[in-house]
């Protein structure tokens, strides 16, 4: 540059002055030209900074990001090797699980299972090859509820099934899993469980809860759910039986209760063979039982059904060197599904009743339940009712019917025979309100009310009664009331009258199954010298041994035997052995329900001492009585 302008001032004077301005003008140019190439310069300087200030961001970033890459390397490693120990111990719990693991495609067929499957469900000789859940489930049921829910790929349900497994071994499971779908692939992954033991507990303790504990039946509140569940069937006609083993109570007491309950056992035994195939059986409590069975499915008659029960009960039931003999008596209710309105507590009550009545009528027997027999029922608890609101003064009083001496026909006493006239029902007859008193409690109180009044009767009559005697009924269960027996010592005592003057009736089908505990109260009133007579005598079951050691007086034979002693042989026989019997025994003699001249005719020649009956007089009110005493002391005529 310095030779440059060298040159040009040395050739200063060789140009002229514009040359000068020229040559000014390019160094100008050369000026500006310099600076642009400065600026351009400085301009590729400040590039080149920032391209190298890039760079190394650039690389600080590559730097950055390889770091970041191995460190994703680094979590990618980790988290393979973390599945793979995941993985592992998958595997592990699979095989070594103790419950059964298994995978099914989604045909359900096996794709894969453990050990414990195996043990459960395999036979290891056999090919499990294409086996499916379905070849392993014993009951069709539960193979047509899975194949169904296999369908609709039904998730996180329980199963519970027989299994029936390859080594011909049964045992319940439970099964439970979840269908998975993956990449339009569905497989099941499952799971089961041997709940055999679980399953038996179960099953037992729902048989417990049906069924006797010691009979094996059906408990009540099984049966009543049977009979409730014929409910709205079609044409359905059924008999219910009410079973009650007589006496049961007498097997407990002597025996024991061991002797009791194989009695029972082998009574439920006896049931079971004869009528289990088509019957529903239950005891229902103690030694009551009831049996259920459709009318279809008796192959004869259903009495000769009836019958035939009441004789396998009568069989002998041998209990260590003991022999039992029992009878039973059964109620029977018929009812039909379709129109049945009852619950079945309402029938077996029914069938309760008509068992009740059987026993009534004199035990081992059947009756069967009718609305008849629901009218008298009504009725006696209308009776009940009444018996426990009842006022004696107002509504009791006693009819008189007297006795006469059989030599010279005179009056010898009177029997007082309680009358209750009630406003609702009008007069109630003693056989009917009789044995409801004793059933509720109230026959004390009537028993008092009578024997009471019939004393004061007598008494009033003062010196006309002296030589008339006054014969009271009374309930064997009085007899057995310590309150009633110091009541009586203290009445009878207290009285007016003649101790031979106050004579007791009982009736001998009253007294069989109370007769061993009757015998001390029946000594006691006879020590007091009151006399003890046996009404309706030959009614019940007449023994001598029970005439030989009962402290009896006398006896009463009873209407039935003089009905028709005109012109039956068999009856004149039979009042002719009673009679002889008393003889035998220095029995005094009374023959009831005499009507006709001829009856007397017949009796007259017999050992009989006393006569009583309509031919004679009906019985009479106070008033008449009163009368009839008046005139026999008149001797006024008499009937002959």
């Amino acid at each position: 540059m310095a030779y440059y302008f060298n040159v040009l001032f040395d050739n200063s004077q060789v140009f002229s002055s514009s040359f000068i301005l020229n040559e000014l003008s390019f160094i100008i140019i050369l000026l500006i030209f310099g600076s642009v190439f400065l600026c351009h310069m400085l301009t590729l300087l400040v590039r080149n900074n920032k391209i190298s200030d890039m760079l190394v961001q650039k690389t600080q970033c590559l730097i950055e990001s390889n770091l970041a890459l191995k460190e994703e390397s680094k979590l990618k490693e980790s988290a393979l090797k973390q599945q793979q120990k995941s993985k592992n111990q998958y595997e592990k719990l699979f095989f070594n699980s103790p419950e059964g693991l298994f995978t099914l495609d989604s045909c359900a067929v096996i794709t894969r299972f453990n050990p414990a499957f195996s043990s459960l469900l395999l036979d290891q000789t056999h090919n499990i090859h294409d086996l499916s859940l379905s070849d392993f489930i014993y009951s069709q049921e539960h193979i047509d509820t899975w194949q169904l829910d296999v369908i609709a790929r039904k998730n996180y349900k329980e199963y519970e099934w027989l299994a029936k497994n390859q080594s011909g071994k049964s045992i319940w499971l439970r099964q439970s899993g979840h269908w998975i779908k993956n990449e339009s692939v569905w497989t099941y992954e499952g799971q089961i469980v041997d709940i055999t033991q679980s399953k038996l507990l179960r099953e037992q303790l729902k048989y417990k809860t049906k069924h006797d504990g010691l009979t094996n039946l059906l408990n009540r509140d099984a049966f009543f759910k049977k009979i409730n569940n014929l409910k709205g069937l079609n044409k359905g006609h059924y008999i219910l039986l009410y079973i009650d083993l007589d006496r049961f109570k007498l097997i407990n007491d002597t025996l024991g209760h061991v002797a009791g309950d194989k009695v029972l056992i082998e009574f439920a035994a006896r049931m079971q063979f004869m009528l289990g195939s088509f019957s529903d059986i239950a005891r229902l409590g103690g030694d009551e039982f009831a049996i259920l069975m459709s009318e279809k499915s008796l192959n004869g008659n259903e009495i000769d059904l009836l019958i035939n029960i009441l004789r396998e009960i009568q069989k002998t039931f041998k209990y260590l060197e003991h022999h039992i003999n029992v009878t039973g008596s059964m109620g029977v209710r018929k009812f039909k599904t379709t129109c049945c309105n009852y619950d079945a507590e309402k029938l077996l009550h029914d069938a309760d009743i008509a068992m009740q009545e059987a026993k009534r009528q004199g035990k081992n027997d059947f009756f069967i339940f009718s609305n008849q027999l629901t009218k008298k029922i009504k009725r006696k608890l209308h009776i009940e009712t009444l018996l426990r609101e009842l006022d004696p003064d107002l509504e009791l009083s006693i009819n008189f019917q007297p006795l006469y001496c059989k030599f010279d026909q005179n009056l010898i006493g009177f029997e007082a025979l309680l009358r209750w006239d009630n406003d609702i029902l009008g007069r109630i007859n003693p056989d009917e309100f009789i044995s409801i008193a004793e059933e509720c409690g109230k026959i004390t109180m009537l028993g008092k009310w009578v024997f009471d009044h019939a004393l004061i009767f007598l008494e009033q009559q003062e010196a006309q009664s002296k030589n008339l005697f006054i014969n009271i009924n009374v309930s064997p269960m009085q007899l057995q009331q310590t309150r009633f027996m110091s009541w009586l010592a203290k009445r009878v005592t207290n009285s007016a009258l003649s101790i031979n003057q106050i004579r007791i009736e009982l009736t001998e089908s009253a007294m069989i199954a109370k007769e061993e505990t009757l015998i001390p109260h029946l000594n006691t009133i006879h020590e007091l010298g009151i006399g003890i007579y046996i009404d309706d005598f030959g009614t019940g079951y007449s023994s001598l041994a029970r005439i030989k050691k009962l402290p009896i007086d006398g006896i009463k034979i009873d209407r039935a035997f003089i009905e028709n002693i005109e012109t039956d042989n068999g009856a004149i026989q039979l009042v002719k052995a009673i009679c002889a019997i008393a003889e035998a025994f220095n029995l005094s003699v009374t023959a009831e329900g005499i009507e006709t001249q001829q009856q007397l005719n017949v009796l007259r020649h017999f050992y009989c001492h006393q006569f009583q009956g309509y031919f004679f007089s009906k019985p009479l009110t106070e008033l008449q009585a009163i009368n009839l005493i008046q005139s026999e002391l008149g001797n006024l005529p008499k009937r002959a």
